[in-house]
């Protein structure tokens, strides 16, 4: 799967909360700097900075070796190395500490699903949707939905999505996913309306443009689909396709 630095925004936003780092080093209890040093950790995963970002970790478990968003860090910062052992481990153990699994669960489940574990990463997904606490289960949906797919099951793979529409209409990418489908099935109108719908919540980038060209080219819109071709050879380069 791809995208894992949204994964990574909405997680450690779901699991800390928004604040400020100075404000927080400045109070000086072990819960505060626990906070702080799991905003370091998450921080220097997002910039790709892996060692400092496991140091900040180990670190946090320094604080409270029961941190299930640590162990959650340190699982995302060896999934990105490829240490799939330790990665597995440690999510293991954030999920059994945590409170409120649902983060931890989804997260599981994004690696599992790279792993080309497609089963065992929905349940996961599903796990993540029964936790009440859980803040963003359009992503999980979504994430079910993209994972199963792969199989293929695209009854299952539109049901999850949805499912996801449904719950936030204004989840972007569920909607881009949708169009994926409906172009896989043949669907152009659906998938065009669909496509149309995500680029209304969000810009259109190399791969939406892809898409839609595939769409009004397999659709027989010709005119349509050259003047997206010209788009993207103008806006990414000859490797736009």
């Amino acid at each position: 799967m791809k995208r894992r630095a949204s994964w990574l925004a909405l997680v450690f936003a779901s699991l800390l909360g928004v604040g400020c780092a100075g404000k927080v080093a400045q109070k000086g209890n072990s819960a505060d700097a626990l906070h702080y040093t799991l905003q370091l950790g998450y921080g220097y995963l997002e910039n790709g900075q892996y060692d400092v970002a496991l140091e900040k970790f180990q670190r946090a478990l320094e604080l409270d070796k029961a941190s299930s968003e640590a162990y959650l860090g340190m699982a995302e910062t060896y999934a990105r190395i490829g240490q799939r052992a330790k990665a597995e481990e440690y999510y293991r153990r954030a999920i059994a500490l945590a409170k409120n699994p649902g983060a931890a669960h989804n997260n599981y489940g994004a690696f599992l699903c790279a792993q080309g574990k497609a089963r065992a990463a929905e349940s996961e997904f599903l796990a993540a949707l029964a936790d009440p606490t859980y803040k963003t289960p359009a992503f999980a949906y979504t994430n079910a939905a993209i994972c199963i797919r792969k199989l293929p099951d695209l009854a299952k793979a539109k049901a999850y999505l949805d499912q996801a529409i449904e719950i936030d209409p204004r989840f972007a990418q569920a909607w881009r996913e949708r169009a994926s489908v409906a172009f896989e099935e043949g669907h152009y109108a659906a998938a065009r309306a669909y496509l149309d719908r995500y680029h209304q919540l969000s810009a259109p980038g190399r791969d939406s443009l892809s898409l839609a060209y595939r769409i009004e080219l397999a659709a027989g819109n010709t005119a349509a689909a050259e003047h997206l071709a010209v788009r993207m050879k103008k806006e990414y380069g000859d490797d736009a396709f």
